[in-house]
């Protein structure tokens, strides 16, 4: 929880865009997360101001710099305009800055300038702070991952973009970095960071613990997210269509992604869900019917049961450090990191990318 100060926000904002760059991320974190937490009916601070509601608009940044939140649920965009509507107007500032053209870039807060857009709501509260590209999206970063409805992948997905801009890297470089560096806690390997990279490794797990994580765990449970099939991944961050949604699409055969994606971006989770079930079931008595020679892909859909029984057990495992001692479960965990090399090379000799 941040500390409470009797100092205006917007000055503390600007001491904490100019701190230490190891205590930069805290101080950040601390004054979003007070921000998030005042009114303007219980709090009076000289640094926030009521603007147009038409004079704001999303951020805007260049080519090389990536919004965080690109989806909006439709149905929280539907209870937040209805809480708007109920107390007559937005009662949390939003974090704006100013631009060159005259007008506001939200910074934190898009969705509730939306919601009075919709609502033709005249004014909002607001605080104004003047920063550059690269601290806006630090900034709107930080106040995505504090959001309490963000997703895994969304999640995953903005801290990774909080440390390709820290570590000054792209987003491969980054993982390929997180790996060495997992490699090097677990077993004291440095031969794959660079000398010159190594004072990034505490850069990397201070941002990574400003958020309750680790290193090796974030590479193990949330890397593998963003393993979502290409278009699928891109059809998240563009925000045509929900993390939810796109797990279920991933799950599905391949050459039925582009049609699904298409379905989903006007389904529900529930829809969806029905709408794969049915098209795997006609595929698989066509091709009974037919008695086509060509393969059936109900063999493939039957194994998705076992997929998600896998999984679960694994995670169950990872919590059971007396049955992990054992060494016929070691022994046992290593044939199955076996069978998923055999796989990943059976992928690459087909080309797919995994």
């Amino acid at each position: 929880m941040a500390r409470h100060s009797r100092r205006p926000m917007s000055t503390m904002f600007n001491q904490a865009v100019g701190a230490q760059k190891e205590e930069e991320i805290a101080h950040l974190k601390a004054e979003i997360e007070r921000l998030q937490t005042t009114t303007t009916t219980t709090h009076r601070d000289p640094g926030f101001t009521r603007l147009n509601v038409s004079q704001i608009v999303a951020l805007r940044l260049p080519e090389n710099l990536k919004q965080p939140r690109r989806y909006f649920d439709p149905v929280k965009i539907a209870k937040l305009r209805d809480s708007i509507q109920k107390h007559n107007g937005v009662l949390e500032p939003i974090l704006v800055r100013p631009t060159a053209d005259g007008l506001y870039e939200t910074i934190s807060g898009e969705r509730r300038w939306r919601c009075c857009v919709d609502l033709n709501i005249e004014t909002i509260p607001a605080m104004i702070t003047e920063m550059d590209d690269e601290t806006a999206l630090e900034v709107a970063l930080i106040a995505h991952l504090l959001s309490e409805d963000i997703s895994a992948v969304e999640e995953t997905d903005s801290i990774m973009g909080l440390l390709m801009l820290r570590l000054q890297m792209p987003f491969e470089a980054v993982k390929q970095f997180l790996i060495a560096v997992k490699n090097y806690q677990t077993r004291g390997d440095r031969s794959e960071i660079a000398e010159d990279n190594i004072e990034k490794v505490g850069i990397a797990e201070a941002i990574l613990e400003e958020f309750d994580l680790k290193v090796g765990s974030f590479v193990s449970n949330r890397l593998p997210l963003l393993n979502l099939a290409t278009v699928i991944l891109e059809a998240v961050r563009s925000g045509q269509i929900s993390p939810t949604s796109a797990t279920l699409i991933n799950r599905a055969p391949v050459d039925l992604h582009e049609h699904l994606l298409k379905l989903g971006k006007d389904m529900t989770k529930a829809e969806l869900q029905e709408t794969i079930a049915k098209i795997k079931v006609e595929r698989g008595l066509h091709t009974t019917a037919k008695g086509s020679r060509s393969r059936d892909n109900s063999g493939i859909i039957n194994l998705f049961p076992t997929y998600d029984h896998i999984n679960s057990q694994l995670k169950l495992i990872r919590k059971k450090k007396k049955l992990l001692a054992d060494q016929r479960v070691q022994i046992c965990l290593n044939k199955m990191d076996k069978t998923i090399q055999e796989i990943e090379a059976i992928a690459q000799e087909k080309g797919i990318k995994l």
